[in-house]
């Protein structure tokens, strides 16, 4: 068998006093090749989804909010991760992602202050664009605190960003 990495449960079934079979678990996992996995647990939970045929009540609207979420996830690349090292006066980022052959570039964005930002927010950079494992911003603040943003992008999308920690040169 396959080793499986510790899941994310989202709905958890016991099937305890229902004389139902049970367990069953809703869950999520990030494969080692950096795959994603979603698991139902079982047939009856597109039933929630949508009841056409089943006798049961309508479509439970949080559900299917569930699966559209969870669809969206499935679909993105997986986030690349960011390790910056300051240098003097420059910032070696260390880009780790997983194998995947539809992702087109990693782009970095740089942005001065230690909140959260999105490449499009005013005063974000674009330092690189890139499918190598490093990149090196030569022209970052002289002083007060910036922040990097990563984000892998395939033909279809973007993953969700990835943040590096606080950084300021002195």
């Amino acid at each position: 068998g396959c080793k499986t990495p510790p899941p994310t449960v989202f709905f958890h079934y016991s099937g305890e006093n229902s004389g139902q079979p049970g367990p069953a678990d809703t869950l999520r996992y990030v494969a080692d090749s950096g795959a994603r996995v979603f698991h139902a647990a079982t047939l009856r939970f597109s039933w929630g989804l949508d009841s056409f045929g089943t006798g049961l009540p309508g479509p439970d609207t949080r559900l299917q909010q569930f699966m559209r979420n969870a669809l969206d996830d499935l679909t993105r690349p997986a986030r690349p991760a960011l390790a910056p090292v300051r240098r003097r006066h420059e910032v070696r980022l260390g880009i780790g992602r997983r194998p995947d052959a539809r992702v087109r570039y990693v782009a970095i964005y740089r942005h001065r202050g230690g909140g959260r930002f999105r490449p499009a927010s005013p005063g974000a950079e674009l330092v690189c664009a890139t499918l190598a494992p490093t990149c090196v911003d030569t022209t970052p603040p002289p002083e007060g605190p910036f922040r990097y943003l990563a984000i892998a992008r395939d033909p279809w999308g973007a993953s969700y960003p990835v943040f590096s920690k606080r950084l300021r040169f002195r």
